[in-house]
């Protein structure tokens, strides 16, 4: 259970949106300005995004998680029941036990979106094609091929997914190849499926489009989970995989020899094992769909006793729940947290409103994720690209993506495609390049900051639409301590000024906090913050930093993980004395690697533990390094060394 937070699902809800305002799916593109003028768009998701829609409308976010929840929940007790169907109770307890360990390696692929529904509809194609009776004889075989041929129509309409329907039947035709007439009835029905992949409001073109999504390799250089599963680096999803495909080598022998029906389910495993290693897009399916089967190898090699001890079902069910429950919390639950509702901390829901709201029909550069959210929370807005990658082919979102990361790429793209309003992820490492651009170019004000996003526009659209265009000029771009900590008077009274022009929403107020967090601590810092902060020596200081605490625990809770901010806040919460929460924020900083914040709080962190010894043996370190010995950091300490700034002393 996770609340609606995937920018992927925000643009299928968008899609949905214009396909019950038209009465069905568009034919021309009705979101983007990349060409002169709108082109053909398949939508070959078009029925999930229609339907999604309607329960949002009718039933808010919590029916579209309950639908979700419902089709994976769903889908692992078919799945269940299939292998105590192939193999016995104990199958299904081995299945079910192998589910839930899975969980901490899917739980990221398990967000409300369209490529949920290959998971039931593949355990119904596997329940028909490894099913002893479907086709045992003609009457069988004729109900059982009209029954898959609707659902496949169905499916085919729901998502491009559908092409493992095809893979599930023609891996049957293959496994029954010692029966030939057999073979041969299923692979007519595996033709008579592909006719039906026809059926849509666009023909055979849904299907020759996901066929060229999922085979081209271009497409894995510009979407993230379309790449390599190698990408996520060795993590629970990794080694559950790499377990997974040790345990299908191991049973594979047996599986050979069991039948067609256990033949079909281990060609389907192993082609979902190549898929799902080369592209995290196909782990879920791998790893959920593969698991029964792995479930009957080892049920078979046990031996054939049906009865199954209460004990051992306890102990395997407590271990398999409290092995995933660990594993989620250490895993997905930063990104994915458990919950209901709306999660709107990483999209730009805030910019995007303002983005509708104030400049109305503007034309939109922002990065895939971005964009995928702006199609819904910007209806009136036109986007140079969002998540149909297939639409705009790989060229033009990588050119795109480029625009936003690489030096001296945003302007002529601006100028190429006559861009009018950037919404940049100031937060984002990819994004730096237009972070450090736009704030130089005089043809751009911003319009809009907060927490996570930034609003460029330019100086003549928000002219014509009335926006001041100096209004947040005072306030730094993203989060730059000493922007604020080295500002004059002057400037800090302009600072102060500009954040009554920030919006009320929680990503406008968090970072209105990190702002003010700043401008209370900064009486104390040293050389700008160049040299940290000095302890605060009286009650009104002490209030201060106390206040700049929570305000920035405030911002973490709303940004997640920024380095800066991260070390900003463990600085601060050595000034409070919160030594504790100091060094895990130091150590969540220090994730991304060290920075200068993080190596000289730790020396903070000592002495105001009273761990002289430490910190004059990092300044007998420090100071034999080569251009250390001006640092004003360094000579600061030296001295606090000598004043006694610990939190015993006070």
């Amino acid at each position: 259970m996770q609340p609606l937070s995937n920018a992927d699902t925000f643009g299928h809800l968008a899609q949905g949106r214009v396909i019950a305002a038209n009465g069905g799916p568009p034919a021309l593109d009705p979101f983007s300005f990349w060409r002169p003028t709108p082109q053909p768009w398949v939508n070959y998701e078009w029925l999930s995004d229609w339907l999604t829609w309607l329960v949002l409308s009718a039933l808010g976010a919590g029916g579209v998680i309950a639908i979700a929840m419902g089709i994976a929940g769903g889908s692992g007790a078919a799945l269940v029941w299939l292998a105590g169907r192939r193999a016995g109770l104990r199958a299904a307890w081995l299945a079910s036990w192998l589910t839930i360990l899975a969980i901490p390696a899917v739980r990221f692929r398990l967000s409300a979106r369209p490529h949920l529904v290959a998971l039931p509809f593949a355990a119904a194609y596997l329940a028909i094609f490894t099913s002893d009776r479907a086709f045992a004889d003609r009457r069988r075989a004729g109900r059982s091929i009209a029954l898959l041929i609707v659902l496949h129509v169905l499916w085919t309409n729901l998502h491009g997914s559908h092409l493992l329907g095809l893979a599930i039947a023609g891996a049957s035709a293959i496994a029954a190849w010692p029966d030939r007439r057999r073979a041969a009835m299923l692979a007519g029905t595996t033709g008579l499926l592909a006719l039906a992949s026809c059926v849509s409001p666009y023909g055979p073109a849904m299907t020759i489009d996901a066929l060229s999504h999922a085979l081209d390799p271009a497409y894995a250089a510009v979407v993230s989970e379309w790449q390599s599963i190698a990408t996520l680096g060795v993590g629970w999803t990794t080694v559950h995989v790499a377990l997974h495909v040790l345990a299908l080598i191991a049973i594979a022998p047996a599986a050979i020899r069991a039948g067609a029906a256990t033949r079909t389910w281990l060609a389907v495993a192993l082609l979902l094992v190549v898929a799902g290693v080369r592209s995290v897009r196909f782990v879920e399916e791998m790893l959920l769909l593969g698991a029964p089967l792995v479930a009957i190898g080892i049920a078979t090699m046990l031996g054939a006793r049906a009865d199954v001890r209460p004990a051992v079902v306890a102990m395997g069910t407590i271990a398999a729940l409290a092995i995933a429950s660990l594993g989620v919390a250490r895993t997905s639950l930063a990104l994915q947290p458990i919950g209901v509702g709306l999660d709107l901390r990483q999209v730009p829901a805030e910019a995007g409103a303002h983005v509708d709201r104030e400049l109305g029909e503007a034309r939109v550069l922002a990065s895939m994720p971005s964009a995928w959210y702006l199609l819904h929370a910007a209806p009136h807005a036109r986007v140079a690209i969002d998540g149909r990658v297939p639409f705009y082919g790989p060229a033009h979102v990588q050119a795109s993506t480029d625009a936003l990361g690489t030096e001296g790429a945003l302007l002529p793209y601006v100028e190429r495609f006559g861009v009018d309003t950037i919404v940049v992820h100031h937060t984002s490492t990819i994004e730096t390049a237009a972070v450090r651009t736009l704030p130089r170019d005089p043809r751009f004000v911003r319009t809009w900051i907060d927490a996570s996003y930034a609003v460029y526009v330019r100086r003549d659209l928000a002219a014509a639409r009335g926006i001041d265009p100096a209004r947040l000029d005072a306030l730094p771009v993203g989060y730059e301590p000493a922007a604020i900590l080295g500002a004059s008077d002057a400037q800090v009274a302009a600072i102060r000024e500009d954040l009554g022009h920030l919006g009320e929403g929680p990503d406008a107020r968090a970072f209105a906090a990190f702002v003010r967090a700043m401008l209370r601590v900064r009486p104390l810092a040293r050389d700008a913050g160049w040299a940290g902060y000095r302890a605060p020596i009286d009650d009104a200081e002490r209030a201060s930093v106390d206040l700049a605490h929570r305000e920035l625990a405030l911002t973490r809770a709303r940004i997640g993980r920024v380095p800066v901010v991260a070390a900003q806040s463990a600085l601060v919460a050595a000034l409070a004395c919160r030594l504790d929460e100091a060094r895990t924020l130091l150590d969540e900083a220090r994730r991304d690697g060290e920075v200068r914040e993080t190596i000289f709080g730790g020396v903070e962190l000592a002495l105001r533990d009273g761990d002289r010894d430490a910190v004059r043996a990092f300044l007998v370190e420090a100071r034999a390094m080569p251009g250390a010995a001006g640092d004003p950091w360094i000579a600061a300490i030296d001295r606090a060394l000598s004043e006694g700034v610990s939190c015993a002393e006070r």
